[in-house]
């Protein structure tokens, strides 16, 4: 399992830093290791969950709401988005990031076969 910086999650999943850091204290929405240095360290589940949670808020979801929601249902409400063009690209890169982090090749095939 891989570790990011605050700023690589930030660039990944197009959220700022400053509202990674608020979620995280407000809403309980990541739980990031800390180095001894107190260096925020987010895990592959964090950095999908931040994909995911950019693309639901996109969606017009509520952050409050989106907080209180387990990693299976935000998945599954991720999933249910119909692709358009609008948010196919984001929606289809989002899960070829998870596959390939998740080592999902169901997830992986279905995402491509999708996008052909």
């Amino acid at each position: 399992m891989a570790h990011y910086t605050i700023d690589q999650v930030s660039k990944i999943s197009g959220l700022s830093k400053l509202l990674i850091r608020t979620w995280e204290n407000r809403y309980n929405l990541f739980t990031p290791a800390r180095t001894e240095t107190n260096i925020r360290l987010y895990s592959d589940d964090d950095l999908i969950k931040a994909l995911n949670v950019q693309l639901l808020k996109e969606r017009g979801y509520k952050i409050s709401k989106i907080s209180q929601l387990g990693k299976k249902k935000i998945n599954d409400l991720v999933r249910s988005i119909p692709s358009s063009e609008e948010v196919f690209d984001k929606k289809q890169v989002n899960s070829i990031i998870e596959s390939g982090l998740t080592f999902n090749k169901e997830l992986f095939n279905k995402t491509i076969y999708e996008c052909l």
